[in-house]
């Protein structure tokens, strides 16, 4: 099977397939980023409140009930902050769960719908990478993705300005690796890309190959059954005639001759001996008048006749 190479989708293309998503959701998104920045401000104000502790424990010239003050300051500002960190985890990571879930059941629809000429040109492995670990990839992106990157903005501006009202020399000074820190990390993500993408091309193999595999393991153990098949169904692989046109009933109706298996273990040679000795005690001798004056009752002719009347009727 020719496996089909992966197309790289667009940004407009990628827009187009999120935006509604976000549009239907954008009450949820925007109390969540508003958590999500309240928690980053206010976790830049602890710094500032201890800095005022310091400074006036430095200088003498501040009081045990300005401590305690700050300290319970401190308190439910931290309280807050996981009262609110709880809630953007809510609102933007359940968002990221159910845009996964609406990605998932559309292309699961789209699948049913392809013909028989789209999967002989997909593999099954290929498909279950794109519902599995690329679908995964983009509830990431959508999920903690937006977070660091609005994190990463939000506490980058605020404190680079409080460090410019502290000591604008120093700020620059420790803001100078940033530009070597921005080209590698634009290096490092396309390798990591690309490396990616191989592995889920590797994991497209490798599923496609274990599910061939399992595959096989079962034709193997439904061949094994064809040992038990000739033994219970000895009038289909050890008849001796055709089969009539109509069934008749009988116990002494040699149609077929002794199929000649031998059970490979004694454990099931012993099965079949108690199955026999079973089906003889419990349903052969007890009913065997009854048995034999059905089927000495039974008439063939009226039986064909009724038939071909059936035939004739659904015609």
């Amino acid at each position: 099977m020719k496996k089909a190479t992966s197309k790289i989708i667009s940004l407009q293309e990628l827009k187009a397939l999120l935006a509604p998503l976000f549009t239907t959701h954008r009450k949820r998104l925007i109390f969540g980023f508003t958590a999500l920045i309240t928690v980053d401000l206010l976790q830049l104000t602890i710094p500032r409140l201890i800095k005022r502790g310091v400074d006036g424990l430095s200088g003498l010239t501040i009081g045990q009930g300005e401590l305690l003050q700050l300290g319970c300051t401190i308190l439910g500002i931290a309280f807050l902050v996981v009262i609110l960190r709880f809630c953007w985890r809510y609102l933007i990571i359940g968002f990221s769960r159910l845009l996964e879930r609406a990605i998932r059941n559309r292309l699961f629809g789209h699948i049913l719908k392809m013909d028989a000429q789209f999967f002989a040109k997909h593999t099954t492995g290929d498909l279950m990478a794109h519902l599995g670990n690329d679908l995964s990839s983009v509830q990431m992106a959508c999920g903690m993705g937006l977070v660091a990157a609005a994190d990463a903005l939000v506490t980058s501006v605020a404190a680079i300005g409080f460090m410019i009202a502290i000591d604008p020399v120093l700020t620059l000074l420790a803001l100078l690796p940033m530009p070597f820190l921005a080209i590698s990390t634009r290096i490092l993500s396309g390798k990591l890309h690309k490396r990616f993408a191989t592995v889920q091309e590797q994991f497209s193999t490798m599923t496609e190959f274990s599910r061939s595999i399992l595959l096989s393991i079962g034709l193997i153990k439904a061949y094994t059954m064809e040992t038990f098949q000739k033994i219970y169904r000895p009038e289909i692989y050890n008849a001796n005639s055709t089969a009539g046109q109509v069934y008749q009933p009988s116990l002494k109706y040699q149609d077929y001759s002794l199929t000649q298996i031998v059970y490979d273990r004694e454990e099931r040679s012993q099965m079949a001996v108690k199955q026999g000795k079973f089906t003889e005690a419990q349903f052969i001798q007890p009913y065997q008048a009854i048995l034999e004056e059905w089927a000495a009752s039974y008439d063939v002719h009226e039986r064909a006749v009724e038939e071909c009347a059936d035939k004739e009727y659904a015609a």
